[in-house]
């Protein structure tokens, strides 16, 4: 019989099998036919290597028992970061099914084509980012590690500075990319329309 913490785990590992299949499993080549972002945060590649390495290393160490950083252990408790996990995963399967060959990571910025304006993107300019954010805000409370806590803040900061980026790019590119700003969040959904909308 599993305990719960395998169990967690093993739930993890599914998540983190799907994000990677769908971030890296892109066909063709996303830069083709695309203007590269003026700005971009490229020191981002550094720090999503080390998310691949020490992340799952907390997961594990964490969700069998044998992370002594550990601020606290409850079962309830792992299983509301589990779920605001799957929640991040939900999201980031819709967006990157919706934006498909226009995906491109952050630190390599690539202009879209358009303005992708439906499905998750009806609601939230940086849905993707909001996934990832949420996903390991997930972790983060799961495994109540410390490390995975400044680490969630870090990934935050930079989804912060490369969707300001992506804005004033989009913004230049696209002047339909300013009505849209002002009736979608950024990374959550906007609940009060702007007046000029």
């Amino acid at each position: 019989m599993f305990s719960l913490g395998v169990m967690i785990l093993l739930i993890h590992v599914s998540f983190a099998a799907v994000i990677v299949g769908l971030y890296e499993g892109k066909k063709g080549d996303y830069r083709q036919g695309r203007a590269r972002q003026p700005e971009s945060v490229r020191s981002f590649k550094a720090f999503y290597i080390y998310l691949h390495i020490a992340t799952p290393i907390i997961v594990v160490m964490s969700c069998l028992g044998y992370d002594r950083l550990a601020l606290y252990s409850h079962p309830a408790v792992m299983m509301i970061g589990t779920t605001i996990s799957a929640l991040g995963v939900a999201i980031f399967v819709g967006a990157k099914m919706r934006i498909g060959e226009e995906f491109a990571p952050c630190n390599d910025a690539y202009l879209p084509r358009d303005v992708i304006r439906d499905g998750v993107y009806k609601h939230v300019r940086h849905p993707i980012y909001a996934a990832f954010i949420l996903f390991f805000l997930g972790i983060a409370i799961t495994t109540a590690n410390p490390i995975t806590l400044l680490n969630w803040l870090v990934l935050g900061a930079y989804y912060v500075r490369s969707a300001r980026f992506e804005e004033k790019a989009l913004l230049e590119k696209f002047p339909v990319y300013e009505k849209y700003s002002k009736s979608t969040g950024r990374f959550i959904p906007r609940i009060v329309q702007s007046k000029n909308d």
